[in-house]
């Protein structure tokens, strides 16, 4: 389905923008995880996959034939808006700057290319304690540090779990840093996102990480964690000392999913 082209606003993004970074096996995980979602989940979905630089890309062929949203590739400068997914483009580095995405030439160095640490630092810097990273199927460590600067600000992360993931290498990085909220499967990522969208946590205004959201922040998380059956593969990850004090206050309960 084709993207819309509305005029450009100045205002940032009303709604939770999602990153969503993976390599091999990716796609596969990608496309169920947009398969569980309802037809307009209330998010934009940002997704780098690590692929060959001057290969065309036929990413939005694929995913535009398994989800009712509108899929494209992205452009420099176009606007993001709630249920869209944006993928990004060959031999490119894709980044979140207010309202837009803004494509920069991949770097000709032989160094591993972090292009998924790349968007997922965009996103913290732009959308601060409403950021939300998702990190699936996939070799090598990309996305663990753009985790860290999401969780940071005070965003929600995701990892997929070793289970379902064909290549765990990337999730598991993540995770062993202590920088995931949740270790989901693909569907159980989506269903999470969906009641996290309804949360008023995720719906303030995009903000820097103040003293008192850290404990809020974990009221999210733990709420929703109690909510889910065991079986569902949550685990909490560690908290770093550099996360701040122990959390206080009562977890408020969210909204159930929307039925899929």
């Amino acid at each position: 389905m084709a993207l819309d082209d509305p005029t450009p606003s100045r205002d940032p993004p009303a709604f939770p923008i999602v990153g969503v970074g993976a390599s091999a096996g990716g796609l596969e995980a990608f496309t169920e995880l947009l398969a569980n979602l309802p037809p307009e989940p209330g998010v934009a979905f940002l997704f780098v996959v690590h692929m060959e630089p001057h290969h065309k890309s036929q990413l939005a062929d694929i995913l535009g034939r398994v989800t009712p949203l509108p899929v494209a590739e992205a452009t420099e400068g176009m606007p993001v808006q709630a249920n869209h997914v944006y993928l990004i483009p060959p031999n490119a580095n894709m980044a979140l700057t207010d309202h837009s995405l803004t494509l920069t030439p991949r770097p000709a160095v032989r160094a591993p290319h972090m292009s998924v640490d790349h968007l997922f630092r965009s996103l913290a810097a732009v959308q601060k304690s409403r950021a939300v990273g998702v990190i699936l199927s996939g070799g090598g460590t990309d996305g663990t540090l753009g985790l860290q600067s999401i969780k940071a600000e005070g965003g929600i992360t995701f990892a997929q779990d070793e289970k379902s993931a064909r290549q765990n290498s990337m999730p598991r990085s993540a995770v062993s840093d202590g920088c995931i909220d949740y270790v989901l499967s693909p569907p159980e990522i989506a269903r999470q996102l969906v009641r996290l969208v309804g949360h008023p946590y995720t719906q303030a205004p995009p903000r820097h990480q103040l003293p008192g959201d850290l404990g809020r922040r974990q009221d999210v998380v733990d709420a929703a964690v109690a909510d889910q059956p065991l079986q569902t593969g949550h685990h909490p990850a560690p908290h770093p000392a550099a996360d701040g004090p122990a959390r206080q206050g009562r977890p408020a309960r969210l909204p159930a999913a929307a039925p899929q």
